[in-house]
């Protein structure tokens, strides 16, 4: 019976050692090794370098139904085109939802039945019509390296 228990003792001790042993055998990679890719949005038709430009970059993982808010990105307008990037983004789809706070409220202003008064836009939604377009309308899938457009809708 002693043998009997000082060979389970043992052998609890080796399986123990050995679960240790491969926990410290798999170390994690340093960040450097970690993919990240960038997506590069270009903004057309900003009308005016007053404010800034206000772009939220949203994500959705596989199998999630609603997208959630990944970063965002505020920059200097200029007038024409402009050029936003997100960088250190893992693989996956992804959409940009943006507005020209011309005023440097950080909000947008909208007139009296509800309409941006100031320029909006949204990833590869060239014409916005009828409010925010759903995910799938907007989304930009980054396998790698990445480029979307928006174009600025003002109200006249």
């Amino acid at each position: 019976m002693r043998y009997f228990a000082l060979a389970a003792a043992l052998l609890v001790t080796a399986c123990v050692q050995n679960t240790t042993s491969k926990v410290v055998a798999q170390p994690v990679p340093p960040p450097s090794d970690r993919v990240t890719h960038e997506l590069v949005l270009t903004v057309k038709d900003v009308r005016s370098a007053k404010g800034q430009l206000r772009a939220e970059l949203l994500g959705r993982s596989e199998g999630e139904e609603k997208p959630k808010t990944v970063t965002y990105a505020v920059q200097d307008a200029v007038a024409g085109t402009n050029v936003i990037r997100f960088s250190g983004l893992a693989a996956g789809d992804y959409a940009v939802q943006l507005y020209h706070d011309e005023n440097g409220n950080s909000k947008v202003d909208l007139n009296i039945v509800g309409v941006p008064t100031e320029g909006y836009g949204f990833s590869n939604v060239l014409i916005v019509r009828g409010g925010i377009p759903p995910f799938d309308t907007m989304k930009v899938v980054v396998p790698a390296d990445s480029a979307a457009v928006a174009v600025l809708a003002y109200a006249p």
